[in-house]
């Protein structure tokens, strides 16, 4: 689970980042307070998000772990039940889309 939450963390400091940007630019100065909705929607929507996407991660890392735990009890080598897991399924699919539409050489 914490492997996930590492590889959520980009993703969660680029969101908040984009946030405060967004906010320094329609509202430049010293001050931490604002009254401007569509500062406030926006940031409390990419907050939103921000929590969503590591609950998501989280939740994923959980039940990858609970499964590759659950799998390992029952007799199966560890890299075989990492490599049988949604996850790796998943990344397999994407990178060989990924692949596909690289140009050939």
């Amino acid at each position: 689970m914490v492997a996930y939450q590492i590889i959520a963390t980009p993703v969660v400091a680029c969101v908040i980042l984009a946030a405060w940007v967004f906010w320094r630019i329609l509202e430049p100065g010293h001050s931490a307070t604002t009254q401007n909705p569509l500062i406030l929607v926006v940031t409390l929507s990419l907050a939103f998000a921000s929590l969503i996407v590591m609950l998501t991660m989280s939740l994923a890392g959980f039940y990858e772990g609970w499964r590759t735990g659950g799998r390992v009890a029952g007799g199966r080598p560890l890299r075989e039940a990492i490599v049988d897991g949604p996850t790796v399924r998943l990344l397999r699919s994407l990178l060989s889309k990924v692949r596909s539409k690289l140009p050939m050489s």
